[in-house]
């Protein structure tokens, strides 16, 4: 049956115009061309539209603050411990992280309005920086106070109209500064935890409760521990005082306030008495110099004192993580061997074979006898040993192990074994049988369980800085790489050249070291292999790590739109996205687990940057003493 005249009529003018625009109208392509234009490049893949009648989804959860860094993006939720972070997230680039314990406040008081010269203020600097650092390493928020702090108590009036002595004068002066602020610890800051992580004493000060006004046997007012208004209470009671006038001591006008505990094993004053008394070279030194001449050497004996006590937790010493080990990558284990050499070197010190004054029979570094160095092909729940681990992104660790620049998927999902590195690292933990999805679950619990102060867990792949003002990723080995470590074992490591092909500036502070005291390498290390293999590995690692850094996490879309840095310089760089992805499919455990150890060391990262930033005008911080215009947020 045939259509009325008037449809066919329609139907042929409509054949007619698209005849029409296919033969004689010219590509847009060739337009844009010819006027000179760019010719835009779609991206891979364009978002469809919503369907309003299709079936309902849940959006991905909010991003939360300070939860990002460069190309790395986390979520801190309690369920966490979902084998894969996409199910909680949504976001086949964002880890689930567990909540962070709070960090309780630890004070210090610093008077600056005291004059001083140059040498004493920067040796003082010194010291506050050690001290911030020690505490923050062991999981507390350390702030200096200062005058301005104490005049902002009410009572600090009632100070003013007393003439005391002036050693009782700044005692009660830091009292009135730590009522202030709030509940907390106050220390002095020449008092330093000194001992294991999980010791009792530290524990129960991390966990912040003091509803008493607490004191410690033998540290006098060096460590004190208690709410705002038992403080503040107990300030008001010393001012009241009949006899303060004619007291010496601040402990002379609190005895019905405090509360005596035991004394801590853990803690260690560095008061100036007991230096004296005790170190008999810094002694000896002060009467041949300049009365202030001993802060120059506190602040090197102090942090060998921390090294040594972090040496001391660990007897069996330090086990290097290098999996599939039949066939060692060396370029990608070498940096954790340097850090192992670094961390069981004996520090430098003024006074060789010396103890902290809270463990006079430790056992000191000795060169000739440092902690052994332990190759293991499989992750072991040891707490007596430290653990060093580098966990590879799948696409770097398939290019090390075919051992070629130009990984493509054909070789991924033919030649590649699924998730080869978690499998061996959880062998010796869970053995053969489990799934993929057990095995990241106690990798997991390995990198954030309370015993992760035991262990250590890096990415090859350069990183980026939480500060703004930094563009450029940080590698292993960097100045930045190596302060963020400082950070977090709380005392500066001996600094060597880490086998990184390049050769970075020397940093501030550094502690330098004679290649004597340096230890050996592992006497277990797999045959080396030679100096044109370790330049052929290094030269795949570092193209490896610039695909997976520069294509980052982000979708082609948003590269396509111009947001983030697209993989310039690198040949074929969709190609490699791709490649990336499939790499990332066919191992998807191992990529979880790059994914949550990446994000969990740039969440620390971050958490120390943006603590820094508030308290960088203050005494103490790295930042400090760029200049007045700097201090004033002039620069």
């Amino acid at each position: 049956m045939l259509l009325p005249r008037r449809f066919q009529a329609i139907f042929a003018l409509i054949l007619l115009v698209l005849v029409s625009l296919v033969l004689f109208n010219a590509p847009a392509s060739r337009r844009l061309e010819v006027s000179g234009l760019a010719v835009p490049k779609l991206p891979d893949s364009i978002p469809l539209p919503r369907n309003p009648f299709g079936p309902l989804s849940h959006k991905p959860p909010e991003e939360q603050a300070n939860s990002t860094a460069g190309e790395t993006h986390w979520y801190t939720d309690w369920k966490w411990r979902n084998p894969f972070s996409s199910a909680v997230t949504l976001d086949e680039n964002r880890a689930v992280l567990p909540p962070q314990p709070p960090r309780p406040y630890i004070y210090t008081f610093y008077d600056t309005a005291t004059k001083k010269d140059d040498e004493t203020e920067k040796a003082e600097h010194e010291l506050l920086l050690t001290w911030r650092r020690a505490w923050w390493a062991q999981g507390f928020k350390p702030i200096i106070l200062g005058r301005s702090e104490a005049m902002n108590n009410q009572l600090y009036g009632e100070l003013q109209r007393l003439e005391l002595r002036p050693e009782l004068e700044v005692e009660l002066a830091r009292m009135l500064a730590w009522g202030s602020m709030g509940s907390g610890i106050l220390a002095d800051w020449l008092t330093y935890p000194m001992g294991d992580p999980d010791d009792a004493i530290l524990s129960f000060l991390r966990r912040g409760e003091f509803p008493d006004l607490l004191a410690f046997e033998g540290l006098r007012s060096s460590l004190l521990c208690g709410e705002k208004a038992v403080i503040n209470q107990a300030v008001k009671d010393a001012l009241s005082h009949p006899d303060i006038k004619n007291a010496k001591d601040l402990l002379e006008v609190l005895p019905s306030a405090l509360k005596l505990e035991s004394r801590p094993n853990s803690i260690a004053t560095y008061d100036i008495r007991l230096v004296a008394q005790t170190y008999s070279h810094i002694a000896n030194t002060l009467q041949n110099a300049n009365p202030e001449f001993h802060l120059s050497l506190l602040p090197q004996l102090i942090n060998s004192h921390l090294q040594t006590t972090w040496q001391s937790s660990f007897p069996k010493g330090i086990n290097i993580l290098i999996p599939l080990n039949k066939d060692p990558i060396t370029a990608l284990h070498a940096p954790l061997i340097d850090l192992a050499r670094n961390l069981t070197q004996c520090p430098a010190t003024p006074i060789p074979s010396s103890c902290p004054p809270n463990n006079p029979k430790c056992q000191p570094c000795v060169a000739t006898r440092p902690l052994s160095l332990n190759i293991i092909s499989s992750y072991r729940n040891d707490s007596d040993a430290f653990t060093l681990g580098i966990v590879p992104h799948p696409y770097t660790m398939y290019s090390l192990i075919h051992r070629t620049p130009s990984l493509t998927t054909r070789l991924v999902r033919r030649s590649s074994a699924r998730n080869p590195w978690l499998t061996a690292t959880t062998l010796e933990i869970i053995g053969h049988g489990p799934s993929a999805a057990t095995r990241i679950l106690r990798f997991k619990d390995a990198v954030a369980s309370s015993s992760s102060s035991s262990s250590l867990w890096l990415t090859p792949e350069p990183y980026y800085d939480s500060s703004a003002s930094s563009a450029l990723p940080h590698d292993i080995g960097s100045p930045a790489w190596q302060r963020d470590l400082d950070w977090l074992f709380g005392f500066v490591l001996p600094r060597s050249a880490l086998d990184t092909g390049r050769r970075d500036p020397p940093v501030p502070g550094a502690v330098a070291l004679s290649s004597e005291r340096r230890p050996p390498p592992p006497k277990s290390l797999p045959k080396m292999p030679s100096r044109e293999e370790v330049a052929a590995e290094r030269e795949i690692l570092e193209g490896a790590a610039q695909v997976v850094v520069q294509s980052g996490s982000y979708s082609p879309l948003e590269i396509a739109k111009g947001g983030v840095r697209a993989l310039e310089g690198v040949k074929g760089g969709r190609e490699a996205r791709r490649v990336r992805g499939a790499a990332e499919a066919w191992s998807m455990a191992d990529a979880e687990a790059w994914r949550f150890v990446r994000a969990w060391n740039a969440r620390r990262r971050v958490e120390r940057g943006v603590w820094e930033e508030e308290e960088r005008r203050f005494a103490g911080s790295e930042e400090r003493g760029k200049g007045w215009g700097d201090w004033l947020g002039l620069g």
